[in-house]
């Protein structure tokens, strides 16, 4: 059997568009459905088979410490976004590596999904992602990004704004995974970043274009659903309203989580 890779979630931001819910704890301790997002997050992880975790940490550290899961802090998280975060932790990217955003949720069959793939970068992206975010947004377009692949189903666009959904073909929804020559670029572009001082002024989807730009294949993973994403307050209290009617199923099955109900 082969091994399981490490995961690293990226827990830094203090989600100030999910403010009042973050006005005493990181983002990831906010409770969807009764259960912070980084409780939901780490019980699909361990039932998929995964327990080297490492939580990169910065506002409210402590009560992510709490966790006893092994951090790594990004003292500079007040000013730097996500990929300053992984850059902090470097060490960690070794062999194997599964890269989680903090802020979503997802089941474990959607994670499965990401394990099974052979790619050296592979990224999760949802293909039923328009209903979504027409629960979250009035105007869904003014948030969506573009997303194109390939006949190989490699991404070969990501992450720019949109005026309409020509050509979307799903959502990059913040889970990678990046193994072998994969992790070797992500690092490689990383480390020329930092050099040059562009690294706190640059997103996740700005990597993994530039890495497309260079000509290396990035996979996407496809899935249908089975996860939710918490980045604002209208996000959480719509996603709230839906766990209390049940209709959360529709876009989260929390049975499928791996979390004890």
């Amino acid at each position: 059997m082969m091994a399981k890779p490490r995961i690293v979630i990226l827990a830094a931001g203090s989600g100030t568009r999910l403010r009042p819910y973050t006005e005493n704890n990181p983002k990831c301790l906010v409770k969807l459905g009764g259960r912070p997002l980084l409780e939901w997050q780490l019980g699909t992880v361990k039932a998929c088979g995964i327990e080297n975790i490492t939580i990169v940490t910065g506002y409210e550290k402590a009560q992510l410490e709490a966790f006893g899961l092994p951090t790594v802090w990004n003292e500079a998280w007040e000013r730097t976004n996500m990929v300053m975060s992984l850059w902090c932790a470097r060490e960690k990217l070794c062999e194997d590596v599964v890269i989680a955003y903090s802020d979503i949720v997802y089941q474990k069959g959607v994670l499965q999904a990401l394990l099974a793939s052979q790619a050296d970068i592979s990224v999760v992206v949802d293909k039923n992602f328009l209903a979504l975010w027409q629960a979250r947004f009035e105007n869904p377009v003014a948030d969506l990004e573009s997303l194109r692949l390939d006949s190989a189903g490699n991404i070969t666009d990501i992450g720019q704004k949109l005026k309409s959904l020509d050509g979307v073909q799903g959502q990059y929804i913040g889970l990678i995974r990046c193994r072998g020559k994969g992790l070797e670029v992500f690092l490689q572009v990383m480390q020329e970043w930092h050099d040059s001082g562009v690294l706190n002024k640059v997103y996740m989807t700005d990597l993994l274009q530039e890495i497309i730009k260079r000509g290396y294949s990035v996979k996407a993973v496809p899935v249908q659903g089975g996860w939710l994403e918490i980045d604002t307050k209208n996000d959480y209290e719509v996603m709230q309203g839906l766990f209390a009617t049940g209709e959360i199923k529709k876009f989260f099955d929390p049975a499928e989580s791996g979390c004890a109900l």
